[in-house]
């Protein structure tokens, strides 16, 4: 009975870290690249306040098989929230034109800049954990949505504000592969590169 009211709860959860990024969509698709860059953040500032489960931020630390399920789990789980979200803000305003522009680019472009989006989302994440400011969530998703990095539930957002088809989920999968691979390698390298002294540091 414990385990199923905790799988009921990671499902909530999901949903809820799902919905968040969406709300940081909607805020970039208003106002733009702009300030809309900054008010992105707040759909990650919300997962971690509210305990929400995202699969880009459990990424990098997938490291067995009960873990891998776990963030499959997620990654569809936020997916299908996204996609919801996504969809009914077409109907409040019609279809978006961000996912039109983004379907433009060559899949090897989705997979790396989804790689960097990863890697960067994992800053965030560590930033958070090891600070406990959410300016280290700011920070670096103001920065990935800058220069335009694959994010999957974003992605998932815009999809359903824009239209759905195979080649839309297969695009899709390749932004998730990107984020799952640069989560990992900014992972990897956390773990294998040893951290610099101040003195070290300070010398650039």
């Amino acid at each position: 009975m414990t385990d199923r009211k905790t799988q009921l709860a990671n499902v909530g959860a999901a949903v809820l870290a799902g919905i968040t990024i969406s709300i940081g969509g909607m805020a970039l698709l208003k106002q733009g690249n702009g300030f809309g860059t900054v008010l992105f953040s707040i759909g990650l500032m919300a997962v971690f306040v509210l305990g929400g489960r995202l699969c880009t931020g459990m990424f990098g630390y997938v490291n067995n098989g009960k873990s891998a399920i776990n963030a499959i789990i997620a990654l569809f789980v936020n997916g299908i929230a996204a996609y919801i979200c996504g969809v009914l803000y077409k109907a409040c305003n019609g279809e978006a034109a961000t996912m039109a522009v983004k379907l433009a680019k060559p899949l090897y472009h989705v997979f790396l800049s989804g790689i960097v989006c990863g890697v960067i989302i994992y800053i965030a994440v560590e930033g958070w954990k090891q600070t406990g400011h959410l300016l280290a969530a700011i920070l670096p998703v103001a920065a990935f949505v800058g220069i335009g990095a694959e994010h999957c539930i974003a992605d998932a957002f815009f999809i359903g504000a824009g239209k759905l088809d195979g080649y839309t989920f297969v695009w899709w999968l390749c932004s998730a592969a990107g984020n799952f691979v640069g989560a990992q390698i900014a992972n990897f390298l956390k773990l294998k590169v040893k951290p610099a002294t101040k003195t070290e540091s300070t010398k650039g």
